[in-house]
């Protein structure tokens, strides 16, 4: 990967704050300000007899609760780092749950404005009927009451997961599910509104006389007592169809986008993606999200440039505020004046009482059609339908025909890029090299040689390689089983491209989940097709090609990366890294690793790997326990036994700060509702590092090891029992656990040989083979690679 790949990331990610800072805020501001002139406006006497305005009016509503609810949450999260959202999964459902609602009753509102526009242009007197505010006021409480009751599916199925925040793509049926509604249900209001407008044009087009109870030819004698009241009622009409058309077209224009977006992102959630494509695909969510509110930002000013009627009722309005500030001022400066003055109502003498009674004499008046109604220009009657079918056409193809073409279009281009990656990654680390900077002091681990240790080893010693290549070739379960399994996944890995990036840069999680997601993934990704490419080849009896390909992997990250930086950086290039360590591990003592190649992967273990592990070794949380594990590795890699002792020091010098007397972990329970996930984050590390320790040492602390009632196991039996009965999770609750064949199941299955615990085979058993394959490796394999004290 190029330094230009980290270049856009990290351009696009800045972009992304500034815009969130200096757009977004400005838009909340108008946006609220819009919709109150909105309210104001359409609830005046002249427009809210309309039953068109009742529409406009429930839009307007729904608009502010969006900006509320939604803007608010979103800026207070970027101003101070905090977004609760996305760590309490009771605030993700709610907010989910308000913005779907929103959403569904702000395309409701636009489609009916659409309908109404239609219905009261008809020629046909019955259909003309539906267009009363009785009606309206029916309609639209029927609608509220549907998208409260529809929008449930989005609070049950929303999760906080603690890699991806708030998000659908937990369950993969609830994904599917959630994608093709949320594009359906935004390409069929778009096509009713633009199917509605068209037949709304076709009206107005062909309606050439107002039908009076006494017409001639050409003109019409009426009622002057009646004629305001129609001239008024007509104009009103035609402006509202007016700011209908504007209403559509606009709305068309932005959100065409995120439209399809949650169906392109269900369709491409299980690729893996390079980190140019998460960079672009994330950008490209976030302006899809801001044009959205955009467009509920800006229909004040859409309204005011578009309708004539709009712009006088606002300046009536404007002036009657106006009037009403001055008012009493004026009454305090003509008290002052004039003693007679008591702000009594102003007295009609006969005369004006006369002048009154005289002008609204009914009177015969010569009018022509076109005072009745202000018809659009010709240009302009022509121009509309064009622009309304072109949407239209654009709305239908891009739901059925550009998503999919563009899934495989993406695909096929990350697949044909894997030969350019690995051949410009030498020139391109060599570039980074004398041109970045790094962001996190990067200073380099003394390594203490003494009697080198044995290789593979830390995490799997060649005895128990030894131990699973017999069980494979007796074709012994569970292990043979994990054994397919395993090659699967190495096999998949040979199509997977390098994902490699100059600056592991990762943002906070509670900031930007997403981003922080979608940055950690090219690590993570990498770490696990390194892993187990380097185990199918020593499991595999020695097959190159999976040596080969773990190395491409191994090498893409010496050659390219040079740091790690932003907030979550040093923890996540912890955790996420230890297959990389493992890998080089396992590919030790592989020939078809040059001592160039290798040398370099070992300087970017010593420089970057171990440094973010050693930054984060003494903390108090499982920042700590993931430092202490990614650096023990490390140390058994490089031979430095005066590493591995410090580590085993820090393990031993707190474990019972964190493992409490009756077996919880207080720095992890208290994280709410990720209580449980973040007790197995915490003790699949400090295990991994104490089977590290013993392999490495023969220092059993697994057993040998507690102080009163606490111990390891102790913590184990905590972790199990609450993910068991989670309903009794004292912490907090209802709070998420995890399964069988996910975690805590690859920590207890690989704790159950350890323990000889009946309980943790139980609960593991109907999941075998266990893989835990994504986020962070530590029991990777659990299942294929037994952990047993003793010997072999």
């Amino acid at each position: 990967m190029s330094t230009a790949t980290q270049t856009l990331s990290s351009q696009l990610s800045a972009l992304s704050a500034k815009l969130t800072f200096y757009y977004l805020i400005p838009i909340y501001v108008i946006g609220i300000l819009g919709n109150i002139f909105n309210l104001n406006i359409f609830l005046r006497r002249n427009l809210r007899s309309n039953a068109c305005s009742r529409y406009f009016i429930g839009l307007s509503i729904t608009q502010l609760i969006l900006f509320v609810c939604f803007f608010m949450i979103r800026i207070v999260a970027y101003l101070t780092g905090i977004d609760l959202t996305q760590t309490v999964t009771g605030l993700c459902k709610i907010r989910v749950y308000l913005f779907v609602f929103t959403l569904g009753l702000i395309r409701q509102f636009v489609c009916s404005i659409s309908i109404d526009r239609w219905i009261v242009t008809t020629r046909n007197a019955n259909i003309r009927k539906f267009s009363t505010p009785k009606i309206v006021n029916w309609f639209m409480t029927g609608n509220t009451l549907f998208w409260l009751l529809y929008s449930i599916h989005a609070a049950i199925g929303y999760e906080v997961s603690p890699t991806r925040g708030c998000t659908f793509l937990l369950n993969p049926d609830y994904s599917s599910f959630y994608a093709i509604q949320a594009t359906i249900s935004s390409i069929i209001p778009l096509i009713i509104m633009i199917v509605f407008s068209i037949l709304t044009l076709h009206n107005v087009r062909n309606y050439r006389r107002i039908q009076t109870a006494a017409p001639t030819s050409g003109n019409l004698i009426v009622a002057a007592s009646n004629l305001p009241d129609n001239i008024n009622r007509r104009r009103h009409e035609m402006q509202l169809i007016k700011l209908s058309f504007i209403q559509v077209i606009f709305y068309a224009l932005f959100n065409m986008t995120i439209t399809v977006y949650p169906l392109y992102s269900n369709l491409t959630n299980s690729q893996v993606k390079s980190s140019d494509r998460n960079a672009i695909e994330a950008f490209l969510n976030t302006i899809n999200v801001f044009l959205f509110y955009t467009y509920s930002a800006l229909t004040f000013f859409l309204y005011t440039l578009a309708s004539k009627t709009f712009r006088k009722e606002f300046l009536l309005t404007s002036k009657q505020s106006q009037t009403a500030l001055q008012t009493p001022l004026m009454h305090s400066k003509l008290s002052q004046q004039d003693g007679s003055f008591n702000g009594s109502p102003t007295r009609y003498s006969p005369e004006s009482k006369a002048s009154v009674s005289s002008s609204t004499t009914p009177r015969a008046i010569d009018i022509n059609m076109n005072d009745l109604i202000e018809m659009p220009s010709k240009r302009s009657m022509g121009l509309l339908p064009l622009i309304l079918m072109v949407l239209c056409i654009i709305a239908i193809v891009s739901a059925s025909i550009i998503v999919p073409l563009l899934v495989l279009k993406l695909a096929n281009t990350e697949s044909t890029t894997v030969t350019l990656i690995s051949t410009t990654a030498t020139t391109t680390s060599i570039t980074t090299a004398t041109t970045t900077t790094a962001t996190t002091t990067t200073t380099t681990t003394t390594t203490t040689t003494t009697a080198p240790y044995y290789h593979p080893g830390g995490m799997h010693s060649q005895q128990q390689i030894d131990f699973i290549k017999l069980k494979v070739v007796q074709q012994e379960q569970p292990y043979y089983n994990a054994y397919l399994q395993l090659i699967k996944s190495a096999n998949a890995a040979f199509k997977h491209n390098t994902n490699a990036v100059a600056d592991y840069s990762i943002p906070r999680n509670y900031l930007n989940a997403t981003a922080h997601y979608l940055s950690s993934r090219v690590l993570q990704t990498d770490s696990f097709d390194a892993y187990a490419c380097a185990l199918a080849y020593h499991l595999s009896g020695g097959q190159t090609a999976y040596a080969n390909h773990s190395l491409r992997f191994v090498q893409a990250w010496a050659d390219v990366n040079t740091k790690y930086s932003d907030s979550d950086g040093s923890l996540v290039m912890a955790y996420s890294g230890t297959g990389m360590i493992i890998a080089g591990e396992l590919l030790y003592n592989y020939n078809g690793w040059n001592s160039t190649d290798r040398e370099k992967y070992f300087q970017w273990v010593r420089n970057v790997y171990l440094n973010a592990s050693n930054t984060i070794r003494s903390r108090t949380n499982n920042w700590a326990d993931w430092g202490r594990f990614g650096s023990i590795l490390s140390a058994h890699l490089l031979d430095n036994s005066q590493a591995i002792a410090e580590n085993i020091g820090l393990i031993k010098s707190d474990l019972f700060h964190k493992i409490a007397q009756d077996g919880h972990m207080p720095e992890e329970t208290q994280r709410g509702d990720n209580g449980i996930w973040y007790t197995y984050f915490s003790l699949a590390p400090i295990t991994a590092a104490c089977w590290v320790t013993y392999q490495t040492t023969q220092e059993n602390l697994f057993t040998n090891f507690s102080q009163g009632n606490a111990s390891i196991k102790l913590a184990l039996d905590y972790l199990y029992y609450y993910n068991m009965n989670s309903g009794q999770w004292p912490w907090y609750a209802n709070p998420n656990k995890g399964s069988a064949s996910s975690w805590p199941g690859n920590l207890l299955e690989a704790m159950a040989s350890i323990y000889g615990d009946s309980n943790y085979v139980s609960y593991v058993q109907s999941s075998r083979p266990i893989m835990y394959s994504t986020h962070h490796f530590a029991w990777t394999f659990p299942t294929l690679m037994k952990t047993q004290l003793g010997t072999y």
